[in-house]
C-alpha cells in the first residue's frame, strides 16, 4: 500500500473504520465487502475505479502513473 506521504498534496487518502457506526454506513454506501478496499474518486467526487483487496505499493504506483499522476 503506498504511504500517505508519498504522494501528500496529490492525493487524499481517508480510511475508514468499519467498526464504527459513520465507518459502517460509509462502507455501506460504497458496497465494501472486504477489507482492504480502494475506491478512487476524482476531484469531481465521482468514483472512477475500485479495488478490493490489498493492492502492494507497485501496483498503487503503475495504478497511479497509468491515469497520469506521476510524482
Amino acid at each position: 500500500m503506498c504511504k500517505d506521504e508519498d504522494y501528500e498534496g496529490i492525493v487524499a487518502v481517508e480510511y475508514i473504520d468499519t467498526g464504527t457506526d459513520s465507518g459502517e454506513k460509509s462502507a455501506e454506501e460504497n458496497e465494501i465487502k472486504i477489507a482492504p478496499s480502494q475506491i478512487f474518486i476524482d476531484s469531481n467526487g465521482v468514483k472512477f475505479s475500485r479495488h478490493d483487496g490489498y493492492l502492494p505499493q507497485e501496483e498503487h504506483l503503475l495504478f497511479f502513473k497509468k491515469i497520469g499522476i506521476n510524482k
